[in-house]
């Protein structure tokens, strides 16, 4: 506790602080691990969705009532359905097609806590299209900050192959939401699915 809550007066008492961060930190990796090995092994596998999700229908399998939409995703992504992707994926995605030299996007809000790291990370599998998402930030005096698709993920032109993606996000302190969106641009194609934060 010393070495977290006063490094200074730890450090001038004769803590060895590196040496205890880095001792916290291998326990906490390797009890972490431990918990992932025994859950594949209970489980057989380890699936997305026993990890837990900030970001509402990240996977799109909830539709907005008439079906075209993903419920809690607004702009002009489609939910399509698909069969076989393969373990740990559902039965729908968010698919962006031709963009007519603009750029689509969809959207998904949460409210964080400010102050705190999130991992946010995205499959995506792409053809002809710059596939990548960026996040918007909104602080507790209501303005707004935006990181780019170049901040945050890009994916190649085309890699039609299922790739994840990963950011994180630092929030500052005083950031109270934060908006991931999906953003595309291309004459080709854009699918996104198990999208976490």
């Amino acid at each position: 506790a010393a070495a977290r809550d006063n490094e200074r007066r730890a450090r001038s008492l004769g803590f060895p602080i590196y040496r205890v961060r880095l001792t916290a930190f291998v326990i906490s990796g390797a009890l972490a691990g431990l918990a992932g090995y025994f859950a594949a092994a209970q489980f057989g596998f380890v699936a997305p969705e026993m990890l837990g999700n900030l970001l509402p229908n990240g996977d799109f399998e909830q539709g907005d009532g008439a079906g075209a939409k993903a419920a809690n995703w607004s702009g002009r992504g489609q939910r399509t359905a698909v069969t076989d992707q393969g373990e740990g994926f559902g039965q729908y995605l968010l698919r962006f097609g031709p963009t007519e030299g603009g750029y689509r996007d969809s959207t998904n809000t949460i409210r964080i806590t400010g102050g705190q790291t999130y991992l946010y990370t995205a499959w995506v599998a792409n053809d002809n299209m710059q596939a990548g998402s960026n996040i918007g930030m909104t602080m507790k005096d209501g303005s707004t900050r935006v990181l780019y698709n170049v901040q945050v993920f890009v994916t190649p032109p085309s890699s039609p192959n299922w790739q994840l993606y990963t950011a994180h996000l630092d929030a500052p302190p005083d950031m109270v939401a934060a908006s991931f969106t999906p953003v595309n641009k291309g004459d080709g194609w854009a699918m996104y699915d198990n999208i976490r934060v």
